[in-house]
């Protein structure tokens, strides 16, 4: 059991994380950041029996009354980009690739073994912008980028 596909979709959104993100990628402050805000949530949805992510929406029909941001909606409340829906393992999952970017990191841009599988196989249609984020571990500096 988990944390299940509604808070999973909503807390990744409510931190700009996205789905597909390597867990190894997260930063210690954003995994603090993710758990705390689902505990928060949970709270929450365990006092008024409802998944509860966002305060100023209508219950929801279904048996969960849920009110929430992205899960299974059609647009993003924020930046109003579409929502994509996708699964993860057979479990959907929606993610806003507008606010929610995916972010890799790599030391050597000549060792592609580094690299996910797609890029190294789309290597050459993909363009990428370097972010501002830098990271050093064991005096390797790390430079984030995010797929454009």
């Amino acid at each position: 059991a988990g944390i299940g596909n509604i808070y999973r979709s909503e807390i990744l959104w409510r931190q700009s994380v996205h789905p597909e993100t390597p867990g190894r990628e997260i930063s210690r402050q954003t995994f603090n950041q993710i758990w705390n805000d689902a505990n928060a949530l949970l709270t929450i949805g365990v006092k008024q029996n409802a998944i509860i992510t966002v305060d100023e929406a209508q219950p929801s029909k279904t048996r969960y009354k849920e009110r929430v941001n992205i899960f299974a909606k059609k647009q993003c409340p924020s930046c109003k980009s579409e929502i994509r829906r996708f699964d993860i393992r057979g479990r959907r999952a929606f993610v806003c690739d507008t606010c929610q970017r995916i972010w890799y990191s790599y030391s050597n841009i000549n060792d592609l073994s580094s690299f996910p599988p797609f890029l190294i196989t789309h290597q050459s249609y993909i363009r990428v912008r370097l972010g501002s984020k830098q990271r050093y571990n064991s005096n390797v500096q790390t430079t984030w980028f995010s797929l454009i």
